[in-house]
């Protein structure tokens, strides 16, 4: 069972602790083929997805998507389908090759993210940053699984307190919770996400830094599986098809739910 590391602000949701308990005592009887297999499986599931997701996050053709890996068009539309089998080489290497020219494409494919975009107080990207900034030293949970839910609980708090977004980009109901794609190719996936290098967090925003310092303090205690499983219990991913885009209404509206049921964190902000 996976344990939070900071105890004194730990909440063990019973049902996160059932499915777990459940999930070890599945996997204990699993030799190591079939582990083996399954790994590998996950990954090819998880590797397609990021593929298609990549695609449609900086709206590149698969023939662009072609060049900048240097796989065949035909193989691009077949990896995002599963129909291949691709080796952890494969997926590796065209992983590194989307990583390398992120910024590339960044610039030439969406214009640079300004607070202004549907009135956010800010940018994911710019949210993400300060979360980095701030997790306590002791959090050896802050992955990129625990960035993306703490980013999705300041955008709904934000809806419900302030009646306006955090920040301007979608998020979309993965399998483990929502996400913000974008987010997915600024950081890698590879263990603890590393602090920014030229953030001074006291020039960010007052509201910003009082909605996702309060998400820190209310959320930071989770284990990052056990977030993904608390969100799946809420009704914006619960009710949003696998992969499509969660309604920004229907998040503000759950969250102004909890505010005025005195569950929500926060009531107010500078």
């Amino acid at each position: 069972m996976i344990e939070p590391k900071m105890e004194e602000t730990t909440r063990v949701d019973p049902a996160v602790a059932s499915f777990e308990k459940h999930a070890a005592e599945m996997a204990a009887g699993w030799s190591p083929e079939v582990r083996a297999y399954a790994v590998s499986l996950v990954a090819e599931i998880d590797f397609a997805r990021r593929l298609r997701d990549f695609r449609e996050a900086f709206h590149l053709s698969q023939r662009r998507m072609a060049e900048i890996t240097g796989e065949d068009q035909g193989d691009i539309s077949r990896l995002e389908r599963r129909e291949l089998n691709p080796s952890a080489e494969r997926m590796n290497r065209i992983l590194a090759r989307l990583r390398a020219v992120i910024d590339e494409v960044t610039r030439e494919t969406i214009p640079a993210p300004t607070p202004a975009v549907n009135g956010a107080l800010t940018t994911a990207r710019d949210a993400a940053a300060y979360l980095c900034a701030i997790y306590d030293e002791r959090d050896t949970e802050f992955t990129m699984l625990k960035l993306q839910k703490l980013l999705y609980y300041g955008q709904g708090i934000c809806l419900a307190v302030l009646g306006r977004p955090l920040f301007g980009e979608q998020i979309k109901a993965w399998a483990y919770g929502p996400v913000v794609p974008e987010i997915r190719y600024v950081y890698t996936d590879e263990g603890l996400l590393p602090r920014p290098e030229d953030l001074d967090v006291l020039e960010v925003d007052p509201q910003v830094r009082a909605i996702l310092d309060r998400v820190y303090s209310e959320y930071g205690g989770y284990a990052a599986w056990a977030l993904a499983m608390k969100t799946h219990e809420e009704r914006p991913w619960a009710e949003t098809p696998q992969n499509s885009v969660i309604d920004r209404d229907r998040i503000g509206a759950f969250f102004s739910e909890r505010l005025a049921q005195g569950t929500a964190p926060l009531t107010s902000v500078p």
